[in-house]
């Protein structure tokens, strides 16, 4: 008969023993590491988007230009012109600051040692603890969170 795996007892202090809690740190960096990932397709589409909103917005900025030969520029639309060609280097995600961005959020992809290591019987459970409930997921969270930073 299948029985859920026993959760450590607060007041015997198990849940404080170091093998506990190395596991319960690996599991949650494996978490942590797997949510990553997920998102790295949706960071993918955002900066793709990005980009083709940039050449879009940059089209324009040059079709404006050509309109308005700069002799016929009022100081205001030079600085105007200035500032919205400023704007789309930042929005731009193949920008130097896009890019730093990208390397950013590229790391998590590189393979850990965490990764290879057997998984604790266990992990599945806090896990979920973890997903359905602030109250008792504490424990996983309390070992992990300084994965975080």
């Amino acid at each position: 008969m299948w029985r859920p795996p026993k959760e450590p007892s607060l007041e015997s202090g198990a849940h404080h023993a170091p093998e506990l809690q190395v596991a319960m740190q690996r599991a949650g960096l494996r978490l942590r590491r797997e949510r990553a990932t997920e998102a790295q397709a949706e960071l993918q589409e955002s900066m793709s988007g990005r980009w083709t909103r940039t050449a879009q917005m940059r089209d324009f900025l040059a079709s404006l230009e050509a309109c308005m030969p700069p002799e016929s520029r009022s100081a205001a639309m030079g600085a105007w012109l200035d500032w919205a060609r400023r704007y789309v280097d930042q929005f731009d995600p193949l920008s130097d600051r896009g890019l730093a961005d990208l390397r950013r959020n590229a790391e998590i992809l590189v393979p850990d040692p965490v990764d290879g290591e057997p998984r604790d019987s266990d992990e599945q459970y806090w896990r979920d603890m973890d997903a359905d409930s602030d109250a008792t997921g504490h424990h996983f969270r309390s070992f992990t969170g300084h994965l975080d930073r």
